[in-house]
């Protein structure tokens, strides 16, 4: 895997290369804040400046009046061929899963209650890879992926990176979980922290679990209060 910096933009980027998921460039979506026009805009300059095939939206809205916005945002990008990751990092009501490709139902520590984390009822009328979680604060990544698939999530980022950056950095034991999953049958997901570029290894097909290893928001944005 070869990584770049430009423009101190992160992406998530694809391994391997025949993943479903592919690089991803993080767009900050507070409604309340930004016009549909200006997230457009957004999406245009990472389509063609950067190569994206999909779009990580944070800021994400977790209110039922905003799904008609995020409905455009989402039809925008499938229109420009690009994936939708909708980052919650929270429940939200249901018509969000119809907005988003992948949605992140939890974002937050390994200690704010992640071992006894349960996705809504709603959740099961929908594959396993429609869902993922991110987790920070941990280096037991183990039992993060045993959680999330007991919780039909099919996709982690689990980090022993702390508040208040814990995406600054890959997890020190970024090889061991590419290692486990290799070992096991899961499809692993990589990426670097800031910057572009492309990446593949030879790794089994998809298992039970795929792992986003690696910065989904690596210095883009700061965590900020949900919209």
């Amino acid at each position: 895997m070869t990584v770049s910096a430009a423009d101190g933009l992160a992406v998530w980027l694809p391994f391997p290369a025949k993943s479903s998921l592919p690089a991803a460039c993080p767009l900050a979506t507070s409604i309340r804040r930004r016009s549909l026009d200006s997230i457009r805009s957004d999406i245009n300059k990472y389509k063609s400046s950067y190569g994206a095939g999909a779009i990580f939206l944070d800021e994400f809205s977790d209110s039922a009046s905003q799904i008609g916005n995020y409905r455009e945002i989402y039809n925008y990008a499938k229109s420009q061929g690009m994936k939708v990751i909708g980052n919650p990092g929270t429940f939200v009501p249901r018509g969000y899963a119809d907005v988003t490709d992948v949605l992140i139902t939890y974002e937050d520590t390994y200690g704010a209650g992640f071992s006894r984390w349960k996705q809504k009822g709603w959740t099961k009328g929908y594959s396993r890879n429609k869902f993922g979680v991110i987790v920070n604060s941990t280096s037991d990544y183990r039992s993060v992926f045993s959680r999330a698939a007991s919780q039909n999530a099919e996709y982690v980022f689990a980090t022993d990176g702390e508040e208040p950056s814990p995406y600054g950095r890959l997890p020190d034991n970024f090889s061991e979980q590419v290692s486990a999953a290799a070992g096991t049958g899961v499809n692993a997901q990589s990426g670097s922290g800031r910057g572009r570029g492309r990446g593949a290894a030879a790794v089994p097909e998809p298992g039970s679990i795929s792992l986003l290893l690696g910065g989904l928001c690596f210095g883009a944005f700061a965590r900020k209060r949900r919209q």
